[in-house]
């Protein structure tokens, strides 16, 4: 079922009628900068009409084999494809100068090589990645509009939610040791904080995250125990220094411009959330500063079909 939106009054009337930050009836679909749904800043209206491939499951994915001197076939994993888009809809503005700047201003947002936002603001706002995927068509209808049809190719097919929670995971502190002398029986230090939290994934689809690791800590290392899966790297943080992972990228960078893929630890490996559930993530590293408070900020990325 596309997205629809309502058919412009100034489309058939050849005329703008609505002021700057008008919010037309149906959904509001932002394409990188461009909100289709309402008229900007200058006047111009932005309408769409439909999201084709937005409320549909992206095209499923299988490997099959032909059984030997049999009938049938063996089947193999299935998983999801890209997800396809394309948007419909209409430029309305008062000027060719206005027509102009808001054409330009859609081919910005849509760099040839790059990824785009592209959001729905259909409660709850999702959004996905994508680029475009063909020819953005801009076809003239009278004095004041154009008609815009605009293919949109997300490779990666989730939806994902806005603004999700960061978990905060610290190493694990001793209280004070024992005083000597003691007697018995000794009373021996507890761990005072918690090296592991719940990360949940709302969503219905397994779940990628981003994590943020801040020293002093040597050799630092993520857990999924029910999982039965580590990701460590052999680095060594300085106090204020940070180790940004990125699972859906599969990239890990040092102080936000440094990459340190090749340092990941041989064993490790990337891992998803799964679905609508929660998991136990636990922070260890080989060595820390004793009084220092290295930590982890882990934000699972809920994932939707």
């Amino acid at each position: 079922m596309p997205i629809l939106g309502s058919t412009p009054p100034s489309v058939l009337s050849d005329q703008t009628t609505y002021p700057p930050g008008w919010r037309f009836p149906g959904s509001l679909v932002q394409v990188g900068d461009v909100s289709f749904g309402m008229s900007d800043a200058d006047g111009t209206e932005w309408h769409v009409s439909n999201l084709d491939g937005w409320d549909s499951t992206p095209e499923v994915v299988s490997q099959k084999t032909q059984r030997v001197s049999a009938h049938g076939v063996h089947l193999g994993p299935q998983t999801y494809g890209a997800r396809e888009l394309t948007l419909d809809g209409w430029i309305v503005a008062r000027t060719q100068t206005l027509r102009q700047q808001a054409l330009q201003q859609l081919h910005r947002s849509l760099p040839v090589n790059g990824l785009a936002v592209v959001r729905v603001s259909d409660p709850p706002e999702r959004y996905v990645q994508a680029r475009l995927d063909g020819q953005l068509k801009a076809t003239r209808i009278g004095n004041y509009c154009w008609a815009i049809q605009i293919p949109l190719i997300a490779p990666d097919p989730r939806k994902y939610g806005l603004n999700p929670d960061a978990i905060e995971i610290g190493l694990p502190q001793a209280s004070a040791g024992v005083d000597l002398p003691a007697t018995l029986p000794l009373s021996l230090p507890e761990r005072t904080a918690s090296d592991s939290e719940e990360a949940v994934n709302l969503g219905d689809m397994p779940a990628p995250w981003v994590a943020r690791i801040t020293g002093p800590v040597g050799i630092p290392a993520i857990e999924a125990v029910v999982l039965g899966r580590r990701f460590a790297v052999n680095i060594t943080l300085g106090a204020g220094e940070t180790l940004d992972l990125d699972s859906r990228n599969q990239t890990v960078t040092l102080n936000g411009a440094a990459s340190r893929s090749g340092l990941i630890v041989r064993g490790s490996s990337w891992f998803e959330l799964p679905a609508e559930s929660s998991t136990t993530i636990r922070f260890t590293a080989d060595t820390s500063v004793e009084g220092a408070t290295p930590a982890l900020s882990f934000t699972p990325l809920s994932a939707w079909s």
